[in-house]
């Protein structure tokens, strides 16, 4: 198979093309600043937000608790199943698991509520991750 990208850049004029192709190389050399003020984001020694942080390597997997009881719980076997995949074929990637059951589960008037995956999943959003 051939590997190659195609994509067009919608200028009109040669200083807005200039500009456009400064900044695609400014990022594929340096990342990106966007975040730079972000809680939680990668910085260098200069405090500048890196695009090419640990996020790139981190998958995270997210399973619901099974409220069935005599159920096979085939959320979770689905992510074991997912990471032991992942971890056999890219071992370089920092598997991250969040499993509802493994987390106190608090009654509200609302209904079942985790506040401790709330956080974890801010967490994991807010450090950055691959996938999700």
């Amino acid at each position: 198979m051939l590997d190659i990208g195609i994509g067009r850049i919608p200028v009109s004029d040669i200083e807005t093309a200039e500009d456009v192709v400064n900044k695609i190389e400014h990022y594929m050399n340096y990342g990106s600043s966007l975040y730079s003020n972000a809680f939680g984001v990668q910085c260098d020694t200069d405090g500048y937000a890196s695009t090419f942080g640990d996020w790139r390597n981190r998958v995270v997997l997210m399973a619901d608790d099974i409220d069935d009881v005599g159920s096979d719980n085939g959320f979770i076997g689905d992510c074991e199943d997912i990471s032991d995949i992942v971890t056999e074929n890219h071992p370089e990637i920092n598997m991250v698991k969040i499993y509802l059951g493994a987390y106190k589960q608090i009654a509200t008037s609302g209904g079942e509520r985790y506040p401790d995956v709330e956080d974890a999943i801010n967490q994991n959003i807010n450090k950055g991750t691959f996938l999700f």
